[in-house]
């Protein structure tokens, strides 16, 4: 209840309005059905932190740049403004922290399994954050009978900023803005993933591991689901058949010991999971970052780097902003030795009579033959999905969209199994810096 309650609060803020538009889906078929409207969606979640930081930065911009002081005074103003800004909306429910949590409990609500997000507790600069109230008794079943949603359970949290990193940087574009406001918070999610992927793959974490099931003692319905997800996430990568209760005892002697330690890895785990943290840096490379709108009147660039539940992907974004703009993406994803190709294309919405406009996109990819990490055959799979935008009120369209899957890993997509998708929203149009 509270997360269609907080979905709705959103439609309330008192934003001024005018030219960006921010989609919010209110109804995403079939997962809130499946999901029984207890989790939300990755592409609702999503859609509620985007709204929410470019908000929040295009105030911050607008205020600081009205400012009577020079303009490299204003620059550092405005820089240490947005960064502390970030630092606390990231433990804000609607944050990135939020975010990085609910896509972990978009996983598990598709299983019915129950979770709470203690962000809601506002847990501000603490280290780590938890995903609690989870059962062994669901982990056990998720292990047995879902393998692969194991592995995906442990890498949805970064694969959300991730993809709102996406998200933020094609908005960027097709707005052709600098999008200087929006730095800082690109630069937070990246580099923030990328140093809790390292301190995952260091002795660091065996002592906060350590630390947590102390803290945590007997009480199951206190623990994090997963412990620090990437040591978890590889040890379940390389181990998608060995039960759960194999992972032994918790030392308070109550329940299993969920959390993997970075000494329980094998040396060929922690070398697997240290190029992880070296491929993240691979987000950074954007000529957006660095303050370049569109090259040439109308192209851009960047890669990106996602965990998956075989492996990993890197992809190779082309951005053109032409009468017909789109996205053109090389895809590679990798198991443990073998490289499956795919490709896909992103409109971005252009009008097709009157006020309504059509976007939407097209995948076709490769990937391990029954998602297993091991795996030498290829499986074809594809994805596609349309968007239609119809005007309600000069400031609210109504959206529309189909979409269909194969069996599959997609990004924002919770589910592996083939599904058919029908959502429903609002776009709401906000005012946003003019550069």
């Amino acid at each position: 209840m509270k997360e269609t309650l907080f979905l709705f609060l959103i439609l309330f803020l008192p934003f001024s309005l005018h030219p960006e538009e921010y989609p919010l889906t209110l109804i995403d078929t079939p997962y809130n059905i499946d999901a029984r409207f207890k989790t939300f969606s990755m592409e609702q979640s999503l859609n509620i932190t985007f709204l929410l930081s470019r908000r929040m930065h295009d105030y911050t911009a607008r205020k600081v740049l009205s400012l009577n002081f020079s303009p490299w005074i204003k620059g550092v103003i405005l820089a240490g403004t947005l960064t502390l800004e970030d630092m606390i909306f990231d433990y804000l429910p609607g944050g990135y922290g939020w975010l990085h949590e609910e896509w972990h409990r978009s996983v598990m609500g598709l299983k019915g399994i129950n979770s709470f997000d203690e962000i809601y507790l506002l847990p501000f600069f603490s280290k780590y954050v938890s995903v609690s109230h989870v059962k062994d008794s669901d982990l056990i079943y998720l292990k047995k009978y879902f393998p692969h949603y194991i592995v995906r359970l442990d890498e949805a949290g970064v694969e959300g900023q991730f993809y709102l990193t996406e998200k933020i940087r094609d908005c960027c574009f097709v707005n052709n803005s600098i999008c200087i406001e929006e730095i800082p918070s690109l630069l937070t999610n990246i580099v923030n993933s990328e140093l809790y992927i390292t301190l995952s793959a260091s002795k660091e974490a065996d002592r906060d591991t350590e630390k947590f099931e102390k803290h945590e003692g007997t009480n199951i319905l206190k623990r994090d689901f997963t412990g620090l997800d990437f040591t978890a996430w590889v040890y379940d990568l390389f181990r998608p058949y060995e039960p759960y209760k194999a992972r032994g005892i918790h030392p308070s002697g109550v329940g299993i010991k969920r959390y993997i330690a970075w000494s329980q890895l094998s040396k060929h785990e922690q070398k697997y999971l240290r190029l992880q943290s070296y491929l993240t840096w691979l987000n950074l490379i954007s000529p957006q970052l660095i303050g370049f709108s569109r090259i040439a009147g109308r192209w851009n660039f960047y890669l990106t780097h996602y965990l998956t539940d075989s492996g990993f992907l890197v992809e190779g974004n082309i951005l053109n902003s032409g009468s017909l703009p789109f996205k053109f993406t090389l895809e590679n994803y990798f198991n443990l030795s073998h490289w499956f190709p795919g490709i896909s294309l992103k409109f971005f919405p252009i009008k097709i009579f009157k006020d309504v406009e059509v976007s939407g996109k097209i995948s076709l990819f490769t990937q391990p033959e029954e998602h297993n990490f091991f795996a030498e055959k290829r499986k074809m799979g594809e994805y596609a999905r349309i968007n239609l935008a119809l005007p309600l009120k000069p400031k609210i369209k109504y959206l529309f969209s189909i979409g269909w899957k194969s069996y599959g890993w997609v990004k924002g997509i919770s589910y592996i199994e083939p599904v058919f998708m029908i959502k429903t929203g609002i776009i709401l149009n906000y005012q946003t810096l003019p550069f």
